[in-house]
């Protein structure tokens, strides 16, 4: 079980286009996502501690993970844009337990994307390998589980006027006048964080944090993948 401190770790990026899906055999559409969790809308009801497979498809790559809801609105609710079948909607937040195969990787790109986009072109830039970087492949993914190699620790770097400092952390919390990486995060990469955290505002600042996240959840392992 996550500690809560973990569950809120990692933030979660609104849909501009909600994607269809299945949790079961319920119909559902994804409205958020995150690394941990999602909120979908779905016309069935549901019951807080039902388990069952999110399965839904991004750039024709399916995505599935083992998820558990953990509140559910008790009424349906009126979505203007919905169409005529589907206006009456009820609101599920999941929490993901295991994901199916690759789909950790899929999840991630999908963050990543809805990071990158919420960034200024020039940021968005700077930033393209961040998703290949936090999206590391199987073959290492192997290769630390055969070196059985336990989280590195963080580091935590805060902008102050206009220095960096660094700290080390046994948590990976994202603080607000910056954010935490791994402690073996690759340095070129630490260094392009910073210069594009530097210039951005708030929802840039915000992305960048969204993609150290997904760093810290590879090196959490999070989530993890089924056996």
């Amino acid at each position: 079980m996550l500690e809560g401190k973990d569950r809120r770790q990692f933030q979660r990026f609104d849909l501009e286009t909600p994607i269809r899906g299945r949790l079961g055999k319920a119909e559902v559409y994804v409205r958020d996502i995150g690394i941990l969790g999602s909120l979908i809308s779905h016309d069935v009801v549901l019951e807080v501690t039902d388990r069952a497979r999110l399965v839904f498809s991004w750039e024709d790559h399916s995505i599935e993970l083992e998820s558990e809801v953990v509140y559910t609105s008790g009424e349906p609710f009126f979505d203007p844009e919905a169409t005529a079948r589907t206006k009456k909607k009820r609101n599920s937040g999941l929490r993901f337990h295991e994901a199916i195969g690759r789909s950790d990787e899929q999840l991630r790109r999908l963050i990543a994307h809805c990071a990158n986009k919420a960034l200024g072109q020039d940021e968005a830039r700077a930033l393209m390998f961040a998703e290949s970087r936090a999206v590391k492949s199987a073959a290492e993914d192997r290769k630390r589980a055969e070196a059985e190699v336990e989280s590195p620790g963080f580091r935590t770097y805060r902008l102050e006027r206009s220095s960096w400092r660094k700290t080390a952390s046994d948590h990976a919390t994202q603080p607000p006048d910056g954010f935490t990486l791994p402690a073996d995060e690759d340095v070129d990469h630490v260094q392009l964080l910073c210069r594009a955290f530097e210039s951005a505002g708030d929802e840039g600042r915000k992305s960048i944090r969204a993609l150290a996240e997904l760093s810290v959840s590879q090196a959490k392992q999070l989530p993890r993948r089924a056996q």
